[in-house]
């Protein structure tokens, strides 16, 4: 066996588990060439903050679980990596039964599309073998509100333009695409076209976004930090 026969098993593996179809965007998503001018978010009493941790993204429904469960009020989400899908989903629904409901009974395929023509590509272009749309159509399709303007709650979700390597912070426009573009890890997941930028994983540049939750000058915010791993699994 050569060298390189475990790299052409993972390789076909990967064919044979995912194939080379292309996942296409949700019909009815309309994406504005520039972001609209997003409703002005005021009177913050408790800022929600939560932060990147890839699969551990699930530890904020449990925070929200108990927040709930005291009646503390949350007027303000704001999401990066992980922590903005878990956002979106509950400022939706305002339900954490059912946001806890949506997230345990997500699966690999829903969120994953891996792509063999991209990955082979690789070794030509700079390129990601996971695409990125089966995870905005995962998160389009839990949502009953399209726009930012129909949540229950409001969200800001934190991005990087890939360009300026600044901070991109989006409030309105289509939901979907803005979770997936804070969720994109390059070079594994692909970045976002939106807006006329490259957008990318908000949680390079904020891990937990308390930064971007300040200037909404909220009474309280509560962060969530779930980067680091428990002592025990």
């Amino acid at each position: 066996m050569n060298k390189k026969s475990p790299f052409i098993y993972i390789l076909l593996v990967l064919f044979v588990s995912t194939g080379c179809a292309t996942i296409k965007p949700r019909p009815g998503l309309v994406i504005p060439e520039d972001m609209p001018e997003s409703a002005k978010i005021e009177n913050v009493r408790v800022a929600l903050v939560l932060g990147g941790g890839g699969s551990r993204g699930i530890a904020h429904v449990g925070v929200i679980e108990v927040l709930q469960e005291n009646s503390i009020p949350i007027d303000l989400i704001v999401g990066s990596s992980a922590g903005s899908a878990v956002g979106a989903i509950y400022a939706d629904n305002k339900d954490v039964t059912k946001t806890k409901n949506i997230l345990f009974n997500a699966n690999r395929d829903e969120l994953f599309d891996f792509s063999f023509i991209e990955l082979t590509r690789i070794f030509n272009n700079p390129t990601t073998p996971v695409v990125g749309q089966a995870y905005e159509n995962f998160i389009f399709d839990s949502l009953s509100a399209r726009k930012f303007s129909e949540l229950k709650i409001p969200l800001a979700i934190v991005t990087v333009d890939s360009q300026t390597g600044e901070k991109f912070v989006i409030t309105s426009g289509p939901i979907a695409p803005a979770v997936r573009a804070s969720s994109a890890i390059p070079p594994i997941i692909a970045p976002v076209k939106l807006y006329h930028k490259t957008l990318f994983d908000g949680g390079v540049l904020e891990p937990v976004p308390v930064a971007t939750a300040r200037q909404y000058n909220p009474k309280l915010i509560i962060a969530v930090d779930i980067s680091n791993l428990p002592e025990k699994n």
